[in-house]
């Protein structure tokens, strides 16, 4: 007898329960989706894009998926140990996953009483716990390991610009790519996005801040937006500076902000749907979404030819593979810019990956009401450096505590970085496009 039964059998004895008797500790309200919890965690626990949607949540949840695929492994029968091992080495096989649902639906209806209690218990515990789910997507398989993705890139049309000076919202999208792939290619699908909107062009202004040692792509993304602010910061990013940098020196302020990062696809009627939530009594800010959808690399392409190419409103996700980041703190928030004033805007101590989203929204909710709502969100692919998280699976931004944001100097200094270089680096000569703290393009060409 394994292990897990053993333990199972100590503790609960042999007496068997009626599957009809079994409610899953209250999280699972059948087999069938206990059985669908089950082919979920063995892809959680083995395709890396799941830890890449959030490595954090990921690392909190690792072990209870592990614990499922324990189970399985150890306690199921012999055709579903087969599939189990299968689709830990192709988490992307849509076909292993419908064969791991069906042998754990059988074994929760027909296996040993100790047996099916101890995976109930760990299924619900995934249920209830983890912050990450798995989207198959229907009928989807993906690329096996090794394989390249399927589809050449697409490339997305240019978008409009043309923002009054009285927008009524200004998008504020923070940016680094220092190699010219992923993430470049993900925020021109951003801003295609942004271009093809509902609301009217002059009612909405796209300022994109690039925090880097150089403005590396302000040729490129300048002319594809209302605003392009250079700040020059060489060292690791820091998103909550490069918001508040966009925010604050935006020549033009709006009655209303949407901080976005670059790596979300948003749908047609995005900004005006939103924009129109403001009407409601004193809603100050809000997220849009509850869970994000962190699209895998084939359907990442998918979506931007759907939703840039095809000219679709909005790509077509059920479709879509990739993994759920049950109610995530980042990728998108709106608020009202007094609002955003009086919180101090983001906390520019936090650096590097990680926290900044998160207590921004808790200071929101302590000055105004706040809401989510349920929108559907897509965050686009790009691969995810292994050191998010120190040994212990915590983020480098673990030594700040949450709320204790109050600045000792204005807010998004755009010398912030160049002068601190200026200081710690004496006699080191500054190229003059990195000594100038901030650059604005308009968007139009003057040639």
């Amino acid at each position: 007898m394994s292990a897990p039964v053993q333990a199972a059998e100590a503790t609960l004895g042999r007496q068997d329960q009626a599957p009809e008797e079994l409610r899953y500790g209250g999280f699972l309200e059948s087999t069938e989706a206990a059985a669908r919890v089950a082919a979920d965690a063995v892809v959680l626990s083995a395709d890396p894009d799941a830890a890449a949607a959030n490595p954090f949540y990921w690392h909190q949840g690792r072990p209870w998926y592990l614990e499922v695929v324990r189970i399985l492994a150890e306690a199921g029968p012999e055709p579903l140990r087969h599939h189990v091992e299968q689709l830990q080495r192709a988490p992307g096989d849509a076909m292993l996953h419908h064969e791991v649902r069906l042998g754990t639906a059988a074994f929760l209806r027909d296996g040993p009483g100790p047996a099916r209690r101890l995976l109930t218990e760990a299924l619900g515990r995934v249920r209830a716990r983890s912050r990450v789910g798995y989207h198959p997507g229907a009928g989807v398989t993906a690329p096996g390991p090794g394989q390249n993705e399927p589809e050449v890139w697409p490339q997305p049309p240019a978008p409009r610009v043309g923002a009054a000076p009285d927008a009524r919202v200004t998008v504020v999208i923070p940016f680094r790519d220092r190699d010219g792939s992923h993430r470049l290619r993900n925020l021109q699908a951003c801003l295609s996005a942004l271009g093809d909107q509902s609301l009217a062009r002059e009612d909405y202004r796209v300022v994109v801040v690039e925090s880097d040692a150089s403005p590396r792509w302000r040729e490129l993304i300048g002319p594809q937006v209302d605003e392009y602010h250079f700040a020059y910061n060489a060292g690791p990013f820091n998103k909550s500076w490069a918001v508040n940098v966009g925010v604050v020196q935006s020549r033009h302020p709006s009655p209303a902000v949407c901080v976005l990062d670059a790596d979300a696809l948003v749908d047609r009627g995005f900004l005006a749907r939103n924009l129109a939530r403001f009407a409601r009594p004193a809603l100050g800010a809000f997220m849009p979404f509850q869970d994000v959808l962190y699209l895998d690399a084939p359907s990442t392409v998918r979506a931007v030819r759907q939703r840039c190419l095809a000219g679709d409103g909005a790509p077509d996700q059920p479709r879509l593979r990739g993994f759920v980041v049950h109610r995530s703190p980042g990728i998108c928030v709106f608020t009202r810019r007094d609002v955003f004033d009086a919180v101090d805007g983001l906390d520019e101590r936090y650096e590097s990956w990680g926290g900044e989203d998160l207590d921004f929204i808790l200071r929101l909710q302590t000055r105004t009401a706040f809401h989510g709502f349920s929108d559907p969100m897509l965050h686009l692919h790009h691969p995810v450096r292994g050191d998010a998280l120190d040994a212990t699976g915590n983020t480098a931004n673990k030594r700040l505590q949450p709320l204790t944001w109050r600045p000792v100097e204005p807010l998004g200094m755009v010398e912030k970085y160049a002068r601190s270089a200026r200081i710690n680096l004496p006699g080191a000569r500054i190229a003059e496009d990195r000594a100038r703290p901030a650059e604005v393009h308009d968007g139009i060409d003057d040639s």
